[in-house]
């Protein structure tokens, strides 16, 4: 009977080291098997369950040949999407997000962003009991705790094998945390030792290379001195040679004398004038050889300015991109979260395609009571970091409009929008030197009515419906040619000439328009940048004729199957051209 137990007991302490023993993307491959996680029913019969990744290509690339090769339940597929954002991510409907705490990811709203569908939070290095599955890894090995209530509240349930596997209390998994902080002081203390060695290598190199600069310099003069001696020597001989043959000439031509001296001194004369051309040319190869090593430092210095200068520029624009995604979590977290919109309007989508990493346009929502909420797209002068600006200035003035003083009606939110930005943006004298402002269309809708009321700046708002005749409302807006196909009506509901925050018709009166619609019917609020986008074989604009085409095209759909299709129109028309605009589209079916 001891012995037994004592085998039992091996078997299960082997499988707990074999599972140490295991790697972050196998842990996660298995949570994926149902092996440490049981999944719902309502997770089976979801056309994709996603294993998402944010922010960690290392992890990705290992993730790769382990998922996909086996599908987790029998006809749905296992996808693997790497994502910049833990916001991205939370577009998935059911699976795996991993998420690490050295992203500044908060990990309580993260699990508020993903509450109520069957979705697993993988965390690595978070405190204790903060997260669904939290990793730690230590020397190589991997260690995990989980907490089994934000599990449960997700529809999910644990197996044994992960309440045997896991770290079982706060101390050993502080502990934990604390070798990880350890090692990871041991190797920056090792890095700044490698640097100080290279510095240290660098400077030896430098010495080395003077030294050897200086025997160069040495051995040229060397060079010079044994040319000189040479050219000396040569001369001594040709005088000892002319002499000789001149006695020779002497003994055996006496009566020549005069002409062979004539000889000679031309011979002389020529030989002088050799020596000095010679010399005259070494001189010059001299000069020349000596210019050439000075203009070569002087390149090799310049190269070596030109290579510092490149590192400053790309240290600097490091830099100026970090400060750009910061200032992005800015925005977005101004930004109510797209998902919220579902809430008050189930079939609706909101597409946000910012042209640089921030953006001018954005989207603004918010719940007035279980019947009612309001809604607009807004376009703010400039794109990037000076029109995001803009847009924070926006969406702390609407808050404060509809939050503390309790206007709720469009064309008033749109009076007192243009006072508030003109103040902040103090804007009250000069009309020329003023172009910044906002063109926006907001809408107030009443569910229990199906009635809309619409206020614009420069930004129409469109309804599409089949039963426009029906609506005493819509029936003063249907316009010649608004019924692109037959018994289908795009109204396009007119904006008033007139931009928020513009010194243009000063405390001006907006003007509200009351729509009763039908069930069914869509509205859609949007900025410019979708219809002035250039593309296609001919490199035009996009166009909202052809924007309202590929609208009535695709209406029918749900909504989020209009936003892929709109999303792909888009893309298909840029092709490889730069997008040229912030993009901002947002549609609510009735």
């Amino acid at each position: 009977m001891t012995n037994r137990i004592f085998f039992i007991f091996l078997f299960l302490l082997t499988g707990v080291l074999n599972a140490q023993e295991k790697t972050r993307e196998a842990f996660i491959r298995d949570f994926t098997r149902e092996r440490f996680i049981t999944w719902p029913d309502d997770a089976r019969r979801k056309e994709s369950f996603v294993v998402a990744i944010v922010n960690d290509t290392a992890l990705f690339n290992k993730l790769q040949p382990l998922i996909g090769k086996k599908p987790l339940f029998k006809k749905r597929r296992l996808t693997l999407k790497h994502y910049n954002s833990f916001q991205e991510a939370t577009t998935i409907k059911s699976g795996v997000i991993y998420l690490n705490k050295s992203e500044g990811i908060d990990m309580a709203d993260a699990i508020h962003a993903v509450k109520g569908r069957a979705i697993l939070l993988v965390g690595e290095n978070f405190p204790f009991n903060q997260s669904m599955i939290n990793f730690v890894s230590v020397h190589d090995k991997v260690s995990f705790e989980y907490d089994e209530d934000l599990i449960a509240a997700q529809g999910l349930a644990v197996t044994e094998e992960l309440v045997k596997l896991s770290a079982k209390s706060e101390i050993a998994w502080n502990k934990l945390l604390s070798e990880v902080e350890t090692k990871l002081e041991v190797e920056r203390k090792e890095i700044e030792q490698k640097e100080k060695q290279i510095k240290s290598t660098n400077a030896k190199l430098a010495n080395a290379n003077k030294n050897l600069n200086e025997k160069e310099q040495q051995i040229l003069e060397k060079d010079e001195m044994i040319d000189s001696a040479n050219q000396k020597l040569t001369v001594q001989q040709l005088e000892i040679m002319l002499k000789n043959k001149e006695n020779e000439m002497k003994a055996e031509h006496i009566k020549e004398q005069k002409w062979f001296n004539s000889i000679l001194v031309v011979a002389i004369i020529l030989a002088v004038l050799a020596s000095f051309f010679v010399y005259r040319s070494y001189r010059v190869s001299r000069k020349a050889n000596v210019k050439l090593t000075e203009l070569n430092k002087a390149l090799k210095h310049h190269k070596d300015e030109i290579f510092y200068q490149k590192t400053i520029v790309e240290e600097k624009r490091k830099e100026i991109t970090d400060s750009i995604n910061y200032a992005l979590r800015i925005q977005r977290s101004l930004l109510p979260p797209m998902n919220e919109l579902v809430d008050l309007a189930p079939d609706s989508f909101i597409i946000f395609k910012p042209k640089d990493i921030v953006s001018g346009d954005f989207y603004w929502f918010r719940k007035l009571s279980t019947q009612q909420f309001l809604f607009s797209v807004v376009d703010c002068t400039g794109h990037g970091v000076p029109g995001a600006l803009m847009s924070v200035i926006g969406i702390n003035q609407l808050n404060k409009i509809v939050n503390e003083y309790k206007v709720t009606s469009p064309e008033q939110i749109l009076k007192l929008l243009d006072g508030a930005v003109l103040q902040a943006l103090h804007q009250h004298n000069n009309v020329e030197d003023s172009n910044d402002g906002m063109e926006m269309a907001i809408c107030l809708y009443d569910k229990q009515n199906t009635t809309v009321y619409y206020a614009g700046a420069f930004n129409p708002m469109w309804i599409i419906t089949s039963r426009a005749h029906e609506s005493e409302d819509l029936k003063q807006y249907i316009a010649d040619g608004s019924e692109i196909n037959p018994g289908i009506n795009l109204i396009e509901i007119n904006p008033d000439k007139k931009s928020v925050a513009s010194l243009y018709k000063p405390n001006y009166d907006f003007t509200l328009h009351k729509i009763k619609l039908n069930k069914g019917d869509c509205m859609y609020v949007f900025s410019d940048g979708f219809a002035d986008q250039f593309g296609g074989k001919d490199a035009k604009k996009f166009k909202k004729s052809r924007f309202k085409e590929l609208l009535i095209a695709t209406h029918k759909d749900n909504m989020a199957q209009q936003k892929n299709n709109v999303l792909k129109a888009f893309d298909d028309w840029k092709g490889m051209m730069e997008q040229i605009d912030d993009v901002c589209v947002m549609g609510i079916r009735v």
